[in-house]
């Protein structure tokens, strides 16, 4: 999973600084909560493909190991 499919997730915080100062602490944590959520299940669900399958996605099994390996928080 590349970085560019992170940010481009729908939970995402926008990057801009005067985007993140109009929302809420609370709504920005449970957002990136979300995120978090999401990245673990997208990982967990990675470590569970074949190698056909991952083939069929253009993504190497070493790849894909490194990726689903990542703690839940990073990006």
């Amino acid at each position: 999973m590349s970085s560019s499919t992170l940010h481009d997730h729908p939970l995402a915080l926008p990057s801009t600084p005067r985007a993140t100062q109009r929302r809420s602490p609370w709504i920005i944590m449970l957002r990136e909560i979300g995120l978090w959520v999401a990245l673990s299940r997208e990982r967990h669900a990675l470590a569970e493909l074949n190698d056909h399958l991952l083939a069929d996605i253009g993504i190497t099994p070493d790849a894909a190991a490194r990726e689903a390996a990542k703690p839940f928080w990073q990006r």
